[in-house]
């Protein structure tokens, strides 16, 4: 048994639905990587994965976002009941729609277009908020509350926003650059006003010819988050790296900071085993949660980033980070979440955690993406 049987035995329920892990919630952000994932390794999971999808149109909210969480049980009416803490997350939007249409566009077909397009509309309204409070056009992060209900948590993620900024290009790819939201409002235009401000994140001098730094985690920065974590920089190398290379950019090439920011991660986030650590540890500022601690998802997006980036300059630590991410996968498809400083493998704080659903589709991503 490998990755693609795990998927389906483990993380897929037999009702179609994505699950956290083998006994876990429903969480759009995690559900929308692991079909994006299954659908760039192969088609022969391509029916489950339609019908995994039909299941998430099912649990969109008018305003087209999605719960954080749901429970993976089914009501009478074949709805699904919102789970743990109510809140609606930028990135669960955005992922979703990145498997809708990558579905879509694999097919020809415009079956998730609509559902897409509402997204779209919920990724525009983060913008919209975060523009009236901070005069930015990046993206209010959540919001907390049951639907239609809620509070605003205005601050701005880098990765979420990347994230967004790949669903975007991705929903352009598919549907067209016409493409407007269930709103009427243009996707191109959103999606470069949030480009156009990536910098705000941008922790080193944006005239420096040579200035290796991080992309900040967030905006206005905030002091209870780490100022640089490793995912972040893959994840934002990356998106800006696309959309420079889209043909929809229609200002300025910020793709420069791609590669000194890859260029720090490398330098004070690479782990003694092979993978990448949540935060620096030396150089860059206190320790965070994770220790030293190399986690296999932040991994995968780094080497995802790096080999869309330069894969020629980054080649031999891509090769490391692939040797290290192979030697937490098991056979049957499971891949250990985190490696300990002295060779331990764990699934997280503790060693009776599930093995994350999150691990094995960022496997996928990496295989099928030729990494």
């Amino acid at each position: 048994m490998g990755y693609l049987d795990y998927a389906k035995q483990a993380l897929i329920l037999p009702i179609n639905v994505p699950v956290h892990d083998p006994s876990g919630a429903i969480v759009p952000y995690e559900g929308g990587i692991l079909l994006w994932a299954l659908l760039e390794y192969g088609s022969t999971t391509d029916a489950l994965v339609k019908a995994t999808l039909d299941e998430m149109v099912i649990m969109q909210l008018a305003d087209g976002g999605w719960y954080q969480q749901y429970y993976p049980t089914r009501e009478a009416d074949g709805s699904y009941d919102q789970a743990g803490d109510p809140f609606r997350v930028d990135s669960g939007a955005a992922l979703i729609a990145i498997a809708m249409s990558r579905y879509d566009a694999k097919y020809s077909s415009s079956i998730y277009k609509t559902t897409v397009q509402k997204a779209m509309s919920f990724l525009r309204a983060c913008q919209v908020r975060h523009n009236s409070v901070y005069g930015k056009n990046l993206l209010a992060n959540l919001i907390y509350g049951v639907y239609p209900d809620g509070t605003w948590s205005d601050f701005a993620f880098a990765a979420d926003c990347a994230e967004s900024l790949m669903s975007m290009k991705i929903a352009l790819d598919t549907y067209g650059d016409e493409l407007l939201t269930s709103e009427g409002y243009s996707v191109k235009t959103m999606a470069n006003d949030l480009y156009e401000d990536f910098l705000e994140f941008w922790s080193g001098d944006a005239s420096a010819a040579e200035d290796d730094s991080p992309f900040l985690t967030a905006y206005p920065p905030q002091s209870e988050f780490p100022s640089a974590i490793s995912f972040t920089q893959g994840l934002v190398a990356r998106a800006i790296y696309e959309w420079v290379h889209s043909g929809y950019n229609t200002g300025t090439d910020y793709e420069p900071y791609c590669k000194r920011a890859l260029n720090y991660a490398v330098a004070l986030m690479a782990g003694k085993n092979g993978g990448y650590w949540y935060h620096p540890s030396d150089g860059g500022g206190t320790q965070y949660f994770g220790g030293t601690e190399e986690i296999f998802a932040y991994t995968a997006l780094m080497a995802l980033g790096m080999h869309i980036v330069d894969s020629t300059t980054y080649a031999d630590v891509i090769a490391r980070n692939k040797s290290w991410m192979d030697s937490l996968t098991e056979d049957d498809g499971r891949v250990w979440n985190e490696q300990r400083a002295n060779g331990a493998l764990k699934n997280g704080a503790s060693f009776d955690m599930k093995f994350l659903a999150i691990s094995t589709a960022y496997m996928l991503l990496v295989k099928a993406s030729g990494v």
